[in-house]
């Protein structure tokens, strides 16, 4: 039995997944090649590797077939106490520092007539410089022969100006809370807006020009067959819980119960209307849910006093 649960913990925490993110991104497991003339390919998507990509920084190791291991940060060895580099962002994707190879000697991200950039799509551009083997090409475009064998190191991560606010480690509405879901206001880390819709400052030109422009983990929110994207700063959460419950809402409910939510008008007439007779409908005319089971158990009565009369 201990063997058993040996092998599921096994599978549970060591089979985990990674999951990178836009604001703590990996590499790319085919766009993972950089290029030195005199060393060869250079590949940061090693899983060995486990290069990662911040606002603030790079981690991990690149590898060459000829030189071996690139450290991007001293605390890849816990060596910072003695030497303090690494691989430095801008939160922009400027890159700028040194890395270290044990057999090349210092990687300048910023030199002189180079320097190493990612771009709003996560793809790495320029060069850095080796004083021993000369340049390390990022991407093929910057010696025009993608024609020939098209390379280039990619990322999932994304420079913090084209993140949506809600997701973009800057407190953009200066509440002291920082992004989906620290800031309430936040539904979801797509939010392009921390400011609440019915704050001054939201009304007189906040980023969000349309209540209609929510989305909830890429779904639709669901109301008496409409699919709307909808976005109420009161009282969301317990909203939200019975939209993904399956809950009907209708026109008069949002407005009685969400009477600061400030919907559109596009939005309130695409909600039916309750009538009368909904409106009349009482809660326990609702079929049970637990039917199966009272079902289930009539069977087994049934059988057994059959069986019992066989007897």
């Amino acid at each position: 039995m201990i063997w058993k649960l040996l092998i599921l913990y096994l599978l549970v925490i060591v089979g985990s997944p990674v999951y990178a993110s836009i604001t703590e991104g990996t590499i790319d497991t085919t766009y993972r090649y950089a290029w030195s003339e005199n060393l060869g390919w250079i590949d940061f998507g090693s899983d060995e590797g486990n290069v990662g990509v911040t606002d603030t920084e790079l981690s991990g190791h690149a590898y060459g077939e000829s030189v071996g291991w690139i450290l991007l940060n001293c605390d890849e060895t816990d060596s910072c106490g003695d030497v303090d580099y690494k691989v430095s962002n801008n939160n922009e994707g400027v890159l700028s520092g040194y890395a270290w190879g044990e057999n090349i000697g210092w990687v300048a991200f910023n030199p002189p007539n180079g320097g190493v950039t990612i771009n709003n799509e996560g793809i790495f551009f320029g060069h850095a410089w080796n004083e021993t083997t000369g340049w390390i090409i990022f991407n093929c475009d910057e010696t025009d022969s993608c024609g020939d064998v098209n390379y280039y190191v990619a990322t999932d991560w994304r420079p913090q100006s084209v993140r949506p606010a809600c997701n973009n480690s800057i407190d953009d509405d200066s509440d002291g809370n920082i992004d989906f879901p620290d800031d309430t206001d936040c539904l979801s880390l797509e939010g392009t807006n921390e400011e609440n819709i019915n704050s001054p400052s939201s009304k007189s030109g906040g980023r969000r020009d349309s209540l209609l422009e929510y989305k909830e983990s890429n779904k639709l929110l669901k109301m008496e067959n409409t699919d709307l994207l909808v976005n109420i700063f009161s009282n969301t959460s317990s909203l939200l819980s019975r939209l993904n419950n399956g809950s009907k809402l209708y026109n008069s409910e949002i407005l009685y119960k969400y009477p600061n939510s400030e919907l559109e008008a596009s939005v309130i007439n695409a909600i039916p209307q309750k009538t009368e007779q909904q409106s009349a409908r009482r809660p326990d005319s609702v079929i049970p849910t637990n039917i199966p089971f009272f079902l289930a158990f009539v069977v087994l009565f049934i059988t057994k006093f059959i069986l019992m009369r066989l007897r």
